[in-house]
């Protein structure tokens, strides 16, 4: 079993959403929802807040462009704001949450109540100035990410103790045939936000669990340990696993909210980036 180690003491009340940055190797994102912020990290053991939000900000993605879009309160918008597409009618308790890039450029996001409420929650795809829900009847949208050719999406919806895959239309970015490949047991902790290997491995954040697990072929390979026990998420980072924990759950916990970092033995293909042109279609008028 391998074991993380802290890397950043920044003590994130709800840190997320850990991204690659695509032009410089060894820097990297991460969110802290409830404040709002954006951090700009770099495994050298620095960080800065570089966007914050009165709101809170469930993910960040990279643009084509080197700029961010962020999954912001109840929609999507652009780092400097100048663009936004909202999702209408949802109840007032209801915020974005996990979300990523598709293989196209599309923004993929999920929605949960906070606190959690059964069913409330959805699965949106952003493309052409609007949202398309592309799932009903979800607690805590968490995990996302393609395989190598993009016609597989995996996804996370945390109270399921699931893993499940859909097929993925590009063209359309619709998804279908949803199908369980891992059911963990509770005992285990709950899943939470999901990355992939070179290898098509998935690594899962276990809530609760102190860990991050690595599933190949829907088996668990190998297991990273975490010194706290609500783990959130992770992503590769110039050959690192970078991994997001929570404090708000364990204020007392020294070791909750910091960002931790493993040496898996395995790399990660950079993240998707995000077309603003395509989500955001004729809205797109402003300079981001």
């Amino acid at each position: 079993m391998t074991r993380a180690e802290v890397l950043l003491p920044l003590g994130l009340g709800l840190g997320e959403g850990p991204t690659a940055l695509h032009s410089k190797v060894s820097e990297f994102l991460v969110v802290d929802i409830h404040e709002g912020n954006v951090h700009h990290c770099s495994l050298s053991a620095t960080s800065r807040i570089s966007v914050s939000r009165q709101t809170s900000i469930g993910a960040v993605a990279l643009a084509t462009d080197n700029s961010v879009l962020l999954a912001a309160g109840t929609g999507v918008e652009t780092g400097s704001g100048t663009c936004r597409i909202g999702i209408v009618g949802l109840p007032g308790d209801v915020r974005m949450n996990d979300g990523k890039a598709d293989p196209v450029g599309r923004f993929v996001g999920g929605t949960m109540a906070d606190p959690p409420r059964p069913g409330v929650g959805g699965l949106w795809s952003f493309a052409n100035g609007t949202s398309v829900k592309l799932l009903d009847d979800v607690t805590i949208s968490n995990g996302l990410c393609w395989s190598s050719d993009g016609s597989t999406m995996f996804y996370i919806d945390t109270p399921t103790q699931r893993i499940d895959a859909f097929d993925y239309d590009l063209e359309t970015g619709r998804i279908s045939n949803r199908r369980t490949i891992v059911r963990i047991a509770e005992e285990l902790g709950s899943p939470d936000g999901m990355t992939i290997d070179d290898d098509g491995g998935l690594w899962v954040a276990m809530w609760g669990g102190s860990a991050v697990h690595h599933y190949i072929d829907g088996h668990l390979e190998s297991v990273i340990s975490v010194p706290t026990p609500h783990v959130t998420s992770s992503a590769f980072v110039d050959g690192k696993l970078i991994i997001t924990t929570a404090k708000e759950p364990c204020p007392n916990d020294p070791s909750a909210g910091h960002v931790y970092v493993a040496d898996p033995g395995i790399g990660g293909p950079p993240p998707l980036p995000v077309d603003l042109r395509l989500v955001f279609a004729s809205t797109f008028d402003a300079p981001v």
